[in-house]
């Protein structure tokens, strides 16, 4: 590998040489394709609970709603909409 001359062209980097340096290789660690989906199995069912236990007791106190009832609403709103799109992609990195 050689410096350029111009400031815009690049170096040629030969993947093949360092292939082994540079990627992982995860093929070998089998557990992936079990903890990975049981672990968003568990996100998934505490998340869902959790968060809707939290919507549903700041929706039934109508009465003394206050700023900070509506933010932890929100917040919850915004967390149950993540778990329940987390299993979508669970195929993905296992």
């Amino acid at each position: 590998m050689e410096a350029t001359d111009s400031p815009h062209e690049y170096y040629d980097y030969d993947e093949s040489e360092n292939r082994s340096s540079i990627m992982c290789d995860y093929s070998e660690w089998s557990p992936t394709y079990s903890v990975i989906p049981v672990l968003y199995m568990l996100i998934f069912i505490i998340g869902l609970s959790g968060n809707g236990v939290v919507i549903f007791t700041v929706w039934r106190a109508q009465g003394k709603r206050q700023i900070a009832d509506f933010y932890i609403g929100n917040l919850a709103l915004a967390d149950l909409t993540f778990v329940v799109t987390l299993p979508l992609s669970s195929p993905s990195p296992a």
